[in-house]
């Protein structure tokens, strides 16, 4: 799989005699002008292709936060996708991360617009990620999915999936596992936006929601906690409490951006600091973090 990626802080440095299709994307050299090289899937300075090496780790060993005052990853991270050089995430101590086991590209890993230094995953719609299921990766009860989300204008209502490990037998109406959600609050209205939790048992879907707003363009924070027979949405800092679903762990692979095999329900917008763990977080904690981003 090719990983394409855009710095478009590139565009801040000056560069000159680029074509009009500067950043545009591209299969080979001949898609790009004269100067450019394809890199990574796009048209880039064939001479000032900087560096896309790993950035400096942002947690030493013990730390519990790192300097931008988001959680280290600890012994109950199962998978935290950072994007701060490319789209492999990491794990707390004793714990191993999924790896990639699919790949459409993700779409664009950029730096001009992360939730914090570093990266944010920007998706169009027309792609996704998998990662494969292990031992460790589970997403039964107690769990906890934490995420920064901007959202993009979607082409229509339909819900779309930030992460899910929802799995298909086949039959489209068979299926079980969850999904992360937002959804256009009005129908046609593709400025503001709201999270919610869907889960699949058999044929019966249900889908919850938080009351709290998500505008299109501007960072917010979005927390799932199910334990002890209690759902939470933390969305913002505003806490939306409800039953708690019946969900076994089936083993399905975890899904960015899409829900496994629904072309129609991928995500647009960015992604940045997303994390899965086994337990269930202090939603006081996610409030504190969440209320940063209220808009």
């Amino acid at each position: 799989m090719v990983i394409r990626r855009a710095f478009a802080v590139w565009l801040m440095l000056g560069f000159s005699g680029c074509s009009a299709d500067f950043g545009g994307r591209c299969t080979e050299n001949d898609e790009c002008a004269a100067s450019e090289a394809c890199t990574q899937g796009y048209c880039l300075p064939a001479d000032q292709v900087p560096d896309m090496g790993v950035a400096p780790a942002r947690c030493g060993p013990g730390d519990a936060w790192d300097a931008h005052g988001v959680p280290c990853p600890d012994e109950a991270t199962l998978a935290l996708w950072r994007f701060d050089d490319g789209f492999t995430p990491i794990a707390g101590p004793g714990q191993t991360a999924p790896t990639l086991t699919e790949g459409d590209p993700i779409g664009v890993l950029r730096v001009d617009a992360p939730a914090f230094a570093g990266g944010a995953a920007e998706f169009f719609g027309d792609s996704g990620q998998q990662y494969g299921h292990s031992g460790s990766v589970r997403a039964a009860p107690p769990f906890t999915v934490e995420l920064w989300v901007r959202p993009g204008a979607a082409a229509d209502n339909r819900h779309r999936a930030l992460i899910s490990n929802v799995q298909r037998d086949g039959d489209a109406n068979r299926r079980g596992g969850f999904s992360v959600i937002i959804d256009q609050i009005e129908d046609n209205d593709p400025t503001r936006y709201r999270a919610g939790f869907e889960w699949t048992e058999g044929r019966g879907t249900t889908e919850v929601y938080s009351d709290a707003v998500l505008p299109r363009g501007v960072w917010g924070h979005v927390a799932v906690v199910v334990d002890a027979g209690r759902l939470h949405i933390v969305v913002n800092g505003e806490d939306a409490e409800f039953d708690a679903p019946n969900l076994p762990d089936r083993g399905a692979d975890l899904q960015l951006g899409r829900i496994a095999d629904d072309r129609d329900r991928q995500f647009v917008g960015l992604l940045d600091e997303v994390r899965l763990s086994n337990s269930a977080r202090e939603v006081s904690a996610l409030q504190a973090i969440g209320r940063r981003a209220a808009p």
